[in-house]
């Protein structure tokens, strides 16, 4: 199959097939798959994370010609720990989990000219289930998230002159 930007339908035919190759590898992972000899039945995991959010970005479309969004950004720390345990069946390569995070950050985007926001700490508290695979763990979880977040907007007004406080509108 060729690919061509002329025409979109072989793009998403390249997508389709990628999709599907992607769940016959996973399907064939957990076929093969084998529990691993002697395999604890409870994990306990721990880890952590720091760094650095920097972007400045300046966005336009083809589809508005003339139109640009410039000054799409963020910036600030960032750091976390997340923990969880495990429970393998036993004799089996299915296992079970709880799990929580929290995360430390003050990153502060921008939309230029329109918006400012804030991202503020967050924590996470959830549970997962899967299978192992040699060292590898494939599972989908379900987990409760909260995160502090402020947005500020401009916007231009104009009052009337009878009206207090007083703010001409521009001609």
């Amino acid at each position: 199959m060729i690919l061509s930007t002329k025409n979109p339908k072989s793009g998403q035919l390249v997508g389709v097939g990628l999709v599907l190759m992607a769940i016959l590898a996973l399907a064939m992972v957990i076929v093969t798959a084998k529990p691993a000899r002697a395999q604890t039945p409870l994990q306990v995991y721990l880890g952590g994370s720091v760094g650095y959010s920097l972007a400045d970005t300046t966005v336009s479309s083809p589809l508005l010609p003339g139109a640009s969004l410039d000054g799409l950004g963020s910036k600030g720390a960032i750091g976390g720990i997340v923990g969880g345990v495990d429970m393998t069946f036993p004799s089996s390569i299915w296992f079970a989990g709880v799990f929580g995070s929290y995360t430390w950050q003050k990153v502060d985007f921008s939309i230029n000219p329109l918006a400012t926001a804030t991202l503020g700490d967050s924590w996470r508290a959830g549970v997962r289930t899967g299978f192992a695979s040699g060292k590898s763990k494939y599972y989908a979880s379900l987990a409760l998230t909260q995160t502090e977040s402020r947005l500020f907007y401009r916007a231009t007004y104009c009052r009337d002159e009878r009206s207090k406080p007083s703010q001409k509108c521009p001609s």
